[in-house]
């Protein structure tokens, strides 16, 4: 999830999926592009840089038991 304008969001489903495949092998972060823009996740400051503006974004992570 990720914070934006007030309220969390989901990740679109392509790229939760590379989320979570990025985060079990345990890399520290991923890049990817969502809404045509380049952005990287950083798991470990649990944030979302969009590459272009720079804006950062709070990410929230749930695992397999909802906490």
């Amino acid at each position: 999830m990720f914070y934006k304008q007030g309220s969390w969001h989901n990740f679109p489903e392509q790229i939760m999926k590379s989320l979570i495949e990025e985060f079990r092998s345990n890399k520290s972060s991923v890049v990817a592009v969502m809404d045509d823009e380049p952005v990287l996740v950083d798991f470990l400051s649990m944030t979302l840089v969009n590459l272009k503006s720079r804006k950062q974004r709070s990410v929230a992570w749930f695992d397999d038991t909802g906490k």
